[in-house]
């Protein structure tokens, strides 16, 4: 129960994946440790890199940077599990088992999903609620049918090969995470010489990371 120890370097990028896509903190620590025990240079006989073990093309469809930079290889994760979320109605099960055997295989994926919701003391029938979604609240799955209508999203890391789009054959351009933390390359919908503007957006930051510092330490504690 609970989550695995994590080294210092990846906390916050944890914490902040926990509040991008409200998927349990203790959860995605648990997915980190199955994967790489939290190694950005990790790479696996298949060619998956990095501490959340994208392979090259995958990375490529949903993320920027360097699969070897934490904070590219969160940003990939934040995307797309986004898109598996929405692929799966946001049972976390499915998700993971998504994450690790392609979403057209999902159901080979569930020893591994179900070893990070048991670890983490999260039950197998969890439904996340996205940011934004309306209630704001976490439910429980009341049905374990298979088969979804939407298209399949690009396998994880250390699976396959990504599909390619319906009716196209490029793939599809990456969800952009909920638009909050990582979501920094968007242009502000703003004349750039608005100073007001600007000097809200600063305030609002120094605010929002004074907040994220004290929940910083608060989990550091409790490691």
């Amino acid at each position: 129960m609970g989550h695995p120890p994590i080294p210092n370097d990846y906390v916050l990028y944890v914490f902040r994946m926990n509040k991008e896509t409200n998927i349990p903190f203790d959860a995605i620590a648990w997915q980190a440790q199955i994967e790489s025990g939290f190694n950005k240079n990790a790479v696996s006989p298949a060619g998956a890199e990095g501490w959340l073990q994208f392979l090259p093309s995958t990375f490529r469809a949903y993320g920027t940077g360097s699969p070897f930079n934490i904070n590219d290889e969160a940003h990939a994760w934040t995307n797309f599990m986004f898109a598996l979320g929405r692929q799966f109605s946001w049972r976390l099960q499915r998700m993971l088992g998504a994450y690790n055997a392609g979403p057209g295989n999902w159901q080979a994926g569930l020893g591994y999903a179900n070893e990070i919701l048991d670890n983490a003391g999260v039950s197998r029938s969890y439904v996340v609620s996205p940011p934004g979604a309306s209630g704001g609240t976490t439910q429980t799955a009341s049905s374990t049918s298979s088969g979804q209508g939407a298209p399949a999203p690009k396998p994880p890391g250390g699976q396959g090969t990504p599909p390619p789009a319906p009716g196209g054959g490029q793939p599809a351009p990456a969800p952009s995470g909920g638009g909050g933390l990582f979501d920094v390359g968007a242009a502000p919908p703003v004349d750039p010489d608005d100073w007001s503007w600007w000097v809200g957006q600063t305030a609002s930051w120094l605010a929002d990371q004074a907040a994220l510092a004290s929940q910083y330490a608060s989990i550091l504690e409790g490691l």
